[in-house]
């Protein structure tokens, strides 16, 4: 399901049961030094619903800097939403901090 990280040294976060990447942005958030978050949940919906969030978060600030949205999604390239099973991932161990 994900493909296991390819630099040695690099800082990947996995969240499993991520939903719609609202833990996922919010670790972002918390760790801005980490290379990479990956966010895995069982349902293809809420990984697409947060996929979408994540596209069209730059599309929703507006000229005047404000979210038009209650919560405002930051943009972050960081962050890649996959749909799988926690129990296989094809994550080597110990590669990546959950």
């Amino acid at each position: 399901i994900c493909d296991p990280p390819t630099e040695v040294g690099k800082q990947v976060i996995v969240d499993f049961g991520c939903g719609t990447g609202t833990s996922t942005r919010r670790l972002a958030k918390q760790y801005p030094d980490v290379d990479q978050l990956i966010g895995i949940d069982l349902s293809p919906y809420f990984v697409d619903v947060g996929t979408t969030l994540l596209e069209l978060a730059p599309n929703a600030i507006d000229e005047n800097g404000s979210s038009g949205w209650i919560t405002s999604i930051d943009p972050d390239e960081r962050i890649e939403l996959r749909q799988g099973d926690m129990a296989n991932t094809s994550i080597p161990s110990n590669s990546v901090s959950v």
